[in-house]
């Protein structure tokens, strides 16, 4: 009985082994296959920071692989990155390539940004570059911002305080408005009495509402200030004997 469970065991391991190179196989050719010249074509990528880059990263359009990296080195002062990119995919020749970073901590890629040229970027042409600020750089330049305004940033806080302090106590206006009864009270009657002159103002049997609406009290209200005015511009030429004589008669 013994045997025969030794028997299974060995025989299940043994299609596990066989199952698991098949795979394995299957894998290989599958990269063989697609690393043969014929499947795929290169481009060249310059950055000046590949941003620990690896041989093996993704080459991504629109956040789908379309390739890997296959070899990373340096070019004078830059780094170049050799693209494999499946021979299906076009790719215009003015497209821009990035160095791009899978969410917060993941890894980084090339991602290519395809452009507008109708021609076809060829193998082994080297593809236009743009640097895009990493998240240390970012962080740290919000450090340095933070550094530089630290006095202007603890005034801020401290004014919010303030102000927070007097709107949650009654020891300035706006905390009085808020929190005494009586001051509201006071505003509210504020608001209603000016609802009710503008009511007064649209209202024509009203004396200002009729000195606003009726033409007819606005014209001698005119007449009379023109009247006033002659009658200084007359004080003004006269004499003092016909000083009366000239402002009785502009003004009657």
């Amino acid at each position: 009985m013994k045997n025969k469970y030794e028997a299974i065991r060995v025989f299940i391991f043994t299609f596990l082994g066989i199952g698991l190179i098949a795979v394995v196989y299957t894998l290989l050719g599958s990269s063989q296959r697609l690393n043969k010249a014929e499947n795929y074509y290169t481009a060249k990528a310059s950055f000046t920071d590949l941003r620990q880059l690896k041989i093996g990263d993704d080459v991504r359009i629109a956040g789908v692989p379309v390739g890997h990296i296959r070899d990373l080195y340096l070019e004078g002062a830059k780094g170049v990155a050799i693209l494999v990119i499946r021979k299906k995919i076009t790719i215009p020749e003015d497209s821009i390539a990035f160095i791009g970073t899978a969410g917060m901590l993941g890894a980084n890629y090339i991602a290519i940004e395809p452009g507008r040229s109708s021609l076809p970027l060829q193998s082994g042409a080297s593809l236009y570059t743009q640097s895009a600020p990493d998240l240390n750089s970012v962080l740290k330049e919000m450090s340095e911002l933070l550094r530089v305004n630290q006095e202007n940033l603890n005034r801020i806080v401290s004014n919010l305080a303030d102000v927070t302090h007097q709107l949650t106590t009654t020891d300035g206006l706006m905390g009085k408005l808020l929190n005494d009864p009586q001051m509201g009270q006071n505003f509210q009657s504020i608001v209603e009495n000016i609802r009710l002159f503008s009511e007064t103002l649209n209202k024509k049997d009203s004396s200002l509402g009729r000195l606003l609406h009726d033409d007819k009290l606005y014209n001698k209200a005119e007449s009379a200030l023109d009247k006033v005015n002659t009658a200084v511009d007359s004080l003004q030429n006269a004499g003092p004997v016909s000083a009366v004589g000239a402002t009785a008669g502009a003004l009657f």
